[in-house]
């Protein structure tokens, strides 16, 4: 047996690993969570359904939570962006839980989610979690060793970008501009299952004329005479009713 995927050993065995991203205005209270679409999070949020959609940023969330930061610059770029409340940023993720301002000071912490027992009746949660670390310690935007690290792994490109400008005109940049400010706030399963539907439809549809056309194509000329026949006679019949 080659044991050579990723996933050849169920990793929620003894718990399954997730990371909570906080922000706080102060180190001592105040802490809050940034919620995500689909990953767990807050441990009353049901399992979405996720497949056949893949969403990137709650996978790669997965993967980080097996091993350490460092090798996960991209995370670190994500929590300099919220610390700016970077808005094609937040647009990947739930509800911002600073939406006015960015939080001063945030800081990622790693739990062992596991599904509450069948049997459990005192809570409505659908997650209990424990066994929490510490993965990423508190930092600010200003602190100068992430500034550092983000320069060695991104260079230049690592700081908070401006929205792209459209140029009046360029009606294609205007059009794409247009069509993602209208479907990014869509659930992707709704979206994706109307396509899935309509898809069918359009087979199935097609499949049936396609045969409504060969039967005509496959009626001998004596059979297609009476039955074009029969179509005028019933015609003139409702004529003379009429």
């Amino acid at each position: 047996m080659n044991w050579r995927a990723v996933g050849r050993s169920m990793t929620g065995v003894g718990g399954r690993p997730e990371l909570v991203i906080e922000g706080s205005n102060e180190l001592e209270s105040g802490w809050k969570e940034y919620d995500f679409i689909y990953k767990p999070g807050d441990v009353y949020e049901y399992p979405p359904l996720v497949a056949p959609h893949q969403p990137r940023l709650d996978w790669q969330m997965w993967f980080a939570a097996l091993g350490h930061y460092q090798h996960n610059p991209w995370l670190i770029r994500l929590v300099f962006l919220l610390l700016h409340n970077s808005q094609p940023a937040l647009d990947l993720m739930g509800v911002n839980p600073f939406p006015d301002n960015p939080p001063k000071y945030m800081r990622i912490t790693r739990y062992r989610y596991h599904y509450t027992p069948v049997d459990n009746n005192d809570t409505n949660a659908w997650w209990w979690r424990d066994e929490r670390e510490e993965y990423l310690p508190v930092v600010t935007k200003d602190v100068q060793s992430m500034r550092e690290f983000l320069k060695h792994h991104f260079g230049m490109y690592y700081h908070v970008q401006k929205p792209d400008t459209v140029v009046e005109g360029d009606w294609i940049s205007m059009s794409l501009r247009a069509i993602h400010q209208s479907v990014q706030h869509v659930s992707p399963m709704p979206f994706l299952m109307s396509v899935f539907t309509a898809a069918v439809l359009l087979i199935s549809t097609r499949a049936v004329m396609a045969t409504v056309t060969k039967r005509k194509k496959s009626m001998p000329p004596e059979a297609q005479q009476r039955k074009a026949a029969d179509k005028a006679s019933k015609g003139r019949k409702k004529n003379e009713v009429n």
